[in-house]
């Protein structure tokens, strides 16, 4: 395809200057031919929703759209614009629908308006702006993250005057220090004008499912197609003109090699590189012309080669996941560590003796409630756990004696740990270094690695050439290529003369796999072995003697097997504790790597550091596309639509139906409205051997649709199957629904995701937020904080076992990683944490003012992060990003701050408690020494002022 379109070009002065080709992958490989002619080119995304889709899920393909077409229409030099057939099936903005925004400094401005304005430009009302096509409005302030730019926009007003224009970072919410003259506010898709937009809002009130305006307001925008110039196709799309196959030019694959140069040495070659250094490694004749340029550009004609020596890397787009893992919302279970667990019911404003202070109210048995000062927050934790609570008791020591009782079990287990990593350092094995043909084996993988893969191979290298016993974890969302990270390892241990097993926890996984295995490792000479109850193997593995790699099941476990390298566990936690005990004993003679489909929570890393090496990969395949996910009510025409769009494109279906009981029933069901439809019904009920023998036939294609319960929400690996219906989603949890989705979208194939309610109006807010949240948060990356979610729910069982959860159950995940991380490093750094016993009860007016921020779960998130500072300098630098993206603090506020300050300050000098009456001021330590301070008088300053003047002297 890029022959095609490099002799097209430069075959053409007067060239078409829209490209329409097959995807983005093509788009890409096109930009390139381009990019190396020096013509600008600009990609419009894979467009691939259907007509009244909920857009929500398609919200980067809309910014992008908006994003590269107004560029486009700016760009005034020699340019193209290269659209995938998808998206040039749907309307596209003109030049008139982009008109951008202006706003100067000094113009006058009313926020109402402009609130409105931003309204109509599709932009999205929020408490903080994270990210584009958001817009948020402050004290004399306004917050917008215009699709023109990288980073957000902070505009200050003196009255109605625009005081200021700053860049700011979403993520600390500090303003750059430069200021702008203007900026420009690009509309999402189009402008519409106030009489449209409530034309628009009408329509969509009237006829759809989901009442949301920016869920679908694309589709009522009654845009045309525009193009503003002629095009050309790259194939036969109905269209238009076709570019036609080149006549003397060819595509061709490059692999550079020094015997490659030098029997193309008769031939003129350009030779493409980003930087001279890449021209080092290779030994170039004169007939070779080094081009710095950053195309990938590979094709040749019977004299004449231009090839590249750069590989493609795939922008790795951050976007800030829109779910909090700790955000509090009303009636969460929360667990405080004196007095248990009990039940969110919202922050109080509340006055004693004329002083205001606000306070997180908790509810416990009995409805007696628990008046928490936000000073405190560090006691609370969000109670995570698979179960629903029973809440506890006021005024008992109950949880007190129950913390002390699990103490115990807690120093086994820590113990446990410790003692298991000092004996792996005790330990001396073989050192593994990186084979001659190394860089061969990583070249034929026929994709770049991530940066996160690279990363985690190089440091996986870095421990095995040691000889102490490498113990590592590595965890990645779901298909973001642990298995390939693991197979480097594995390659260099065999060629390094030793033998690698790949321990997996079931047959389907361990088919799988040894597929993968086998087609990488064969051609390179390596023996690769199965060893599982479908494939009994275990005589000709041992007379093997060369080194090998075995795939199997616990049945690996048996095998006696000499000079073992290097050990791969996959879902370690998915065996049992006999196995896990064997594990350990084959394990510690070799190097391991431990791979888990989630990540560890942060804090629980930091405990194991010292113990356990940790890798992560956070960015995804460059081929991997995100799933797409819907919310849709139940309906018989949508789901025959559904099936029959995935079975068109020869794919197979994931129907989740969770309830043993009534399963047979659906399955006639769903036969009634798809005849001829192949079912395969599978649940917890079904033997394991059955159930495994089934996936295999399903594996094979011999089957449709798998109706089934959650039952295959991890461990399932079909590349095949690219569309999962979840029926009654509104009853699953985050986790649960987000492991779901990670069935399908595995492989280079968009993978679809629809989950159904029965009745919209029955749907709890709650629940509407779950779900909502999971289809904006669908993109690539999005995972990891979901993934992360669904640990903590099910109780880390990846690295601490099954049998602790009764344990988590009662403490709730938070506090219990909290104790245990205590105890590994009292054990391991002899560090002592001390437990912090702190009382606020200054009479002072000290509160976040709802005037400056008025939303109350906000205001809880920044009380929660100024909690967090536990030195001066941090509680500086928040009060710097509160008043830049709030406003300048009132007295309330300031007056909060400096009860923080002294709260550090207290905690420093060994004080458990401060109080007042008056102007008598009282510090107490926990030997009962007193320090009593008189302030000049009982105003707020003067005792602040006191306090802070003496703490600081100390």
């Amino acid at each position: 395809m890029q022959a095609n379109l490099y002799e097209y070009l430069i075959n053409n002065k007067n060239y078409a200057k829209i490209i329409i080709c097959e995807d983005l992958n093509e788009a890409k490989s096109l930009s390139n031919v381009a990019l190396y002619l020096g013509i600008n080119s600009f990609i419009l995304p894979d467009f691939r929703a259907e007509i009244n889709d909920d857009l929500r899920s398609f919200s980067m393909e809309l910014f992008d759209i908006s994003k590269v077409l107004s560029d486009y229409y700016d760009y005034q030099d020699k340019k193209i614009l290269i659209i995938p057939i998808n998206t040039i099936k749907k309307p596209l903005p003109s030049k008139d629908d982009l008109k951008c925004l202006k706003i100067e400094f000094g113009d006058r401005i009313n926020l109402n308006s402009l609130a409105k304005e931003l309204l109509r430009l599709n932009y999205n009302l929020v408490d903080m702006v994270q990210s584009p096509g958001e817009f948020s409005i402050g004290h004399e302030k306004i917050d917008i993250f215009s699709l023109k730019y990288e980073n957000p926009i902070r505009i200050v007003l003196f009255d109605d005057e625009v005081e200021s224009i700053k860049y700011f970072d979403a993520s600390s919410g500090l303003s750059y220090k430069e200021e702008c003259e203007y900026c420009d506010i690009l509309p999402l898709i189009s402008y519409v004008s106030e009489e449209k937009y409530e034309e628009i809002k009408e329509s969509i009130l009237n006829n759809d499912d989901l009442n949301e305006y920016e869920s679908v307001f694309y589709w009522h925008l009654k845009l045309s197609n525009y193009l503003e110039f002629s095009y050309v196709c790259t194939k036969e799309f109905e269209l238009g003109n076709i570019i036609s196959k080149a006549k003397k030019y060819s595509d061709m694959v490059f692999n550079p090699s020094n015997d490659f140069f030098k029997l193309n040495s008769n031939k003129k070659i350009k030779l493409l590189a980003s930087n001279e250094n890449k021209f080092l490694d290779y030994k170039l004749g004169e007939n070779v012309e080094k081009i710095i340029s950053n195309a990938v550009l590979n094709i040749q004609s019977d004299d004449e080669l231009i090839l590249s020596l750069n590989k493609y890397y795939k922008k790795e787009k951050k976007y800030k996941s829109s779910i909090v893992l700790d955000e509090l919302i009303k009636n969460d279970y929360v667990v405080h560590e004196r007095y248990g667990v009990g039940r969110f019911l919202g922050l109080e404003l509340i006055e004693n003796e004329g002083k205001k202070q606000e306070f997180i109210v908790i509810e416990y048995q009995n409805e007696n409630k628990l008046l928490l000062p936000t000073s405190s927050l560090y006691l609370l934790d969000k109670y995570i756990s698979s179960s629903i609570p029973e809440l506890d008791k006021l005024g008992k020591n109950t949880f007190v004696k129950l913390k002390e009782k699990l103490k115990t079990k807690l120093l086994a287990i820590a113990g446990a740990i410790t003692e298991l990593a000092a004996k792996r350092q005790l330990i001396v094995t073989k050192a593994i270094k990186k084979p001659l043909d190394y860089e061969i084996f990583k070249a034929k993988a026929g994709f770049v690695l991530t940066s996160d893969q690279e990363k985690a191979v190089n440091d996986i290298f870095e421990e095995i050439s040691k000889c102490t016993p490498m113990d590592r974890l590595l965890s990645a969302d779901v298909g973001f290529g642990k298995t390939e990270v693991a197979m480097h390892a594995i390659f260099a241990c065999v060629k390094n003369g030793l033998n690698a097993l790949f321990f997996v926890p079931t047959t389907l996984l361990c088919s799988q796999h040894y597929k993968t295995l086998k087609n990488r490792l064969e051609p390179f000479g390596i023996q690769v072995f199965r060893l599982d109850r479908f494939s009994n193997t275990k005589k000709a593995i041992m007379n093997t003697k060369e080194p090998k790699v075995i795939i199997g099941t616990h049945a690996l476990l048996s095998l006696a097997i000499d000079d073992v390298g290097l050990i791969v566990i996959d879902e370690e936690h998915k065996f049992g504790v006999k196995q896990k005990e064997k594990l350990k004993d084959i394990s510690i003679k070799a190097h391991q790597l431990s791979m888990s489909a989630t990540p560890i929570p942060r804090t629980l890393n930091q405990a194991l550091s010292t113990l356990k090496t940790y890798s992560q990969i956070l960015t995804p395949p460059n081929d991997r596309l995100d799933v797409r996910t819907f919310v849709k009510t139940y309906d018989d025409a949508l789901i025959k639509e559904i099936i029959a769009r995935e079975l068109r494109r020869g794919g197979q279906v994931f129907y989740i139906h969770n309830h043993i009981a009534s399963i047979e029933h659906k399955k006639r069901y769903l036969e009634e409205l798809y005849p001829k439809l192949r079912i395969l019904v599978l649940h917890s009920k079904i033997p394991a051997n059955e159930a495994e023998e089934k996936l295999f036939e399903y594996e094979e294609k011999k089957y449709d649709l798998l109706l089934c319960t959650s039952i295959v929400e991890s461990g399932i690996d079909l590349a095949n199957a690219n569309t999962i219906i979840v029926e009654k989603s509104n009853h699953f949890g985050i986790a649960d629904l987000h492991q779901l989705r990670g069935r399908v979208g595995r492989s280079k194939i968009q993978g679809f995701c629809y989950f159904l309610v029965d009745n919209e109006e029955s749907v709890s807010e709650d629940s509407k937020k779950r779900l909502l949240s999971l289809a904006s948060n669908s993109y690539l990356g999005s995972g990891s904080t979901l993934a992360q979610m669904d640990l903590e729910i099910r109780g880390g069982g990846n690295l601490l076992g099954a049998e602790q959860s009764g344990h988590i159950e009662q403490l709730g995940y938070a506090l219990y990683i909290k104790m245990l991380e205590a105890e590994i490093n009292r054990l391991s750094k002899g560090n002592i944490t001390k437990e912090i016993k702190y009382e606020q009860k200054l009479l002072v007016n000290a509160y976040i003012s709802d005037y400056l921020v008025p939303n109350d779960k906000l205001r809880l998130s920044l009380y929660r992060k100024i909690n967090e500072c536990d030195n001066l300098a941090s509680l500086s630098t928040m009060q710097d990003s509160f008043n830049d993206r709030f406003g300048k603090c009132d007295s309330y506020t300031r007056n909060y701050f400096s009860l923080m300050a002294i709260k550090i300050l207290c905690i420093k000098h060994g004080f458990c408690e401060v109080s007042n009456y008056e102007q008598n001021i009282k510090l107490l330590k926990d030997n009962d020494e007193r320090i009593i301070l008189k302030a000049p008088s009982k105003s707020d300053d003067d005792i602040i002022d006191t306090l802070l003047k003496y703490l600081n002297s100390l």
